[in-house]
């Protein structure tokens, strides 16, 4: 096949919407748009040739791929509550009573009934300690002297 003719495009925008349907990655949607958009140039521009299309489809897949992408990470995945899956990074400024000793830079503490391995200077049980930083699900304290919260 020498010529590819508007309804070709036409075509590949609605098999790539199609697919899009089942595969959720909205990777197919660019590519259909972007079909769909040569497909509109060449019906505009009907002397337009093979390569000019192919040219026009390429850049018109970066150029939408690369504007969703802008627009989801900026505008579409915020979130009102942002820390909702990470417990462990909502703790961070919480204070608590220490029941059971840090020995080796390592132990256990309880918050809101919960216990967290927890890391920091060795000390002695009944200790204020400050929830600091998270490293995965270790909570980073310090021994602070106010009464925990």
């Amino acid at each position: 096949m020498s010529t590819i003719t508007v309804w070709h495009w036409l075509a590949l925008a609605a098999l790539l919407g199609v697919g899009e349907l089942f595969t959720f990655t909205s990777y197919l949607l660019c590519l259909g748009l972007a079909a769909l958009l040569t497909g509109i140039v060449l019906a505009l521009f009907p002397e337009m040739g093979l390569a000019l299309q192919g040219i026009l489809f390429a850049v018109a897949t970066v150029v939408i791929t690369g504007g969703w992408v802008y627009y989801t990470k900026h505008y579409l995945n915020k979130s009102e509550a942002p820390m909702l899956n990470h417990r462990a990074q909502q703790l961070i400024g919480r204070t608590f009573t220490l029941k059971e000793p840090i020995i080796n830079s390592m132990g256990k503490g309880q918050i809101d009934g919960i216990y967290w391995k927890i890391k920091g200077t060795d000390t002695a049980a009944g200790a204020h300690m400050k929830v600091v930083g998270v490293n995965d699900l270790i909570l980073l304290v310090k021994e602070v002297n106010d009464n925990p919260k």
